[in-house]
């Protein structure tokens, strides 16, 4: 049997949405891809679809040219301790704090490292890459690209793979915190919640698509909405006044830590 394309261990959120973003963009042919998880049922449901499934980790890598890690950090240590002798031609790993040189400490294979967020879901994700000298072209290339099938790509140095954690990573859940507590605020106020929910979150999307269509920086994106002595203009001073700013730095400071933390 040839090589898989690609193998995929861990289908937990993130895995799975890679998975499906591949498969609904037909980036790769179902029989170009391996996968291996715990979840049996999930296991079934895509071989239904025609992916090919391994019995182990251990077999996968053995039978993929390319295999990305989409489990949880913790696990790693146990994941290496089963596939460290396999053949595969590059490591792709999404797992946050875990560096390139703990997978060239034991592995020989090349490695890129993706912080990718979970809107790739449907089309929308943000996705930093790094990856180390070893790496083919051919094999960047079909990584870069197949997240360019998922959403917006930038490739950066891995220094900085902790900190974009905090830039597309965790980000989605700042904003959904965000307009949770904008939702809870307006029904308190009197507002029927579905009514709140659905003009924030049309709110912030034609909010964003506007700042990514814009030539304008975002502080005269601002000004616009901020008539003099107006009533926007109060909130956002009160934000300024109350140290957004500042929170929201502790609030990476603490992400960025825990990634250090946990990292390899």
């Amino acid at each position: 049997m040839s090589k898989c394309k690609l193998g995929i261990i861990g289908l937990g959120h993130m895995g799975e949405a890679i998975l499906n973003g591949i498969l609904n963009n037909n980036y790769l042919l179902s029989n170009e891809i391996g996968l291996y998880t715990l979840e049996e049922n999930t296991l079934y449901f895509y071989n239904e679809k025609g992916c090919l499934i391994f019995k182990n980790e251990f077999e996968l890598c053995n039978n993929c040219e390319i295999v990305l890690i989409a489990i949880k950090p913790q696990g790693i240590d146990d994941l290496t301790s089963k596939i460290k002798t396999c053949k595969m031609e590059c490591i792709v790993s999404i797992l946050a704090g875990v560096s390139i040189d703990y997978y060239h400490n034991n592995y020989t294979c090349s490695v890129i490292r993706i912080m990718p967020n979970l809107p790739l879901q449907i089309g929308l994700g943000a996705s930093a890459i790094s990856h180390d000298i070893k790496v083919s072209e051919k094999h960047l290339n079909t990584i870069v690209n197949l997240f360019k099938q998922l959403g917006v790509v930038h490739i950066i140095d891995e220094s900085l793979m902790n900190e974009i954690i905090t830039v597309n990573g965790s980000t989605p859940a700042y904003v959904y915190y965000f307009i949770e507590t904008m939702i809870n605020d307006a029904v308190s106020r009197g507002i029927n919640e579905k009514v709140a929910k659905d003009l924030l979150i049309q709110t912030f999307i034609g909010s964003a698509t506007m700042l990514k269509q814009s030539n304008k920086s975002i502080q005269e994106e601002i000004d616009a909405v901020c008539s003099k002595g107006g009533t926007t203009i109060e909130a956002i001073n009160t934000l300024k006044e109350k140290k957004l700013n500042e929170i929201i730095h502790l609030a990476n400071t603490n992400c960025i830590n825990k990634a250090k933390t946990i990292g390899k």
